[in-house]
Parts: structure tokens; sequence; C-alpha cells
């Protein structure tokens, strides 16, 4: 006992700090104090890597067969997206109901010229669209001989894709912004 006290004389730790109130606040500043450290995601600045330029290009491939019903509420969903620098491209895999049409009538299509290098096999592309209009510049249809997969169409997408990068949705699946930037 004597060289404890004698220990905390030399440190200058008065012996005070170690009854049971101080030893409580102690412990609770221990067990709940972690929380108001900040969590990994906490670091990251979502909005700034969204809007930088240097942000890495990135692909949005989306495969559709018969969507009729849904295809432009999917596809504007698509083009709302919080990042800069991206491009939509819709693989239409030989719908056989109005899904082309849709798509030409409501963001204003029209056939162009394009250098489809086709570098992973697929069934025969037939037209490649794009928008008059610059507010859907990002957008690219592609009319394609059905190739009866979902991973035939996708294939068709990635060898039209301008980026290194791509992301292959579903339209089965909902749509969340911050999975592209993980």
């Amino acid at each position: 006992m004597v060289i404890y006290a004698n220990l905390f004389r030399r440190w200058n730790i008065h012996l005070w700090c170690f009854d049971p109130v101080s030893l409580c606040i102690l412990g609770y500043l221990i067990l709940f104090g972690y929380k108001s450290i900040p969590k990994k995601e906490q670091y990251t600045d979502y909005k700034k890597l969204t809007s930088s330029p240097l942000a890495p290009g990135i692909s949005i491939i989306a495969p559709a067969y018969n969507e009729g019903v849904t295809i432009i509420q999917n596809v504007r969903s698509l083009l709302t997206l919080n990042y800069t620098n991206f491009e939509v491209i819709i693989i239409n895999d030989g719908s056989t109901d109005d899904t082309l049409e849709k798509l030409i009538n409501e963001y204003e299509l029209v056939q162009v010229e394009f250098a489809y290098d086709e570098k992973i096999k697929s069934k025969p592309v037939r037209r490649i669209f794009k928008s008059i209009n610059t507010a859907y510049e990002k957008l690219m249809v592609i009319d394609k001989v059905n190739g009866k997969s979902k991973a035939d169409a996708s294939n068709a997408g990635i060898n039209a894709a301008s980026f290194n990068y791509f992301y292959v949705q579903t339209w089965i699946v909902f749509w969340k912004r911050i999975p592209l930037l993980k």
C-alpha cells in the first residue's frame, strides 16, 4: 500500500480519482463513448465523389425483353442517377411488344452509325439509337436479335460500352444509388 501511495504521489495522481462515482463515470464513457466515434462510412463524402470530374466513368447496362409496360419509368429512373460521368445502355433483346417504339417516341431516338466492336460474342445487333434531345444524351438503345438470355443482351451492352466500369441492371432489382460508389 505504501508503494502504491508513493507512486501516486510521484506521478501526481490523487486517490480521489478512484472513488466509486469517478469509476462509474469513467465506465460510462468507455462503454457508451464509442458511439460518438464516426463509422467508416461517415468518413466518405459521397456528394464529393459523385460530383467530382475525376470520378471514373460507369456504363449502366440494362437488358429489356417485352418491358413495354414499365420501360419508360425504368429508363427515367436510370437517367436520374446522381453521378457525373455515366451512360445508360438499354438493350432491346428482340422484344415482340412495343418496347422499342415506346423508347423511340419518348426519348426522341434516331438511328446512328456507331463503331460497335464485338469483343464478347452475342447475337447480331440490328440498330443503335441515340437521342437528338440533349437532355437524354447519356442514353443509348441497342436493338438486337433475341439471344434467349439476359446474358447475351448484357454482352451486347458491354461491347458498346464507352467506359471500363459497367453495372448490369435487371429490372427486377430496385435501383439504389450507393452501390455504384462502394
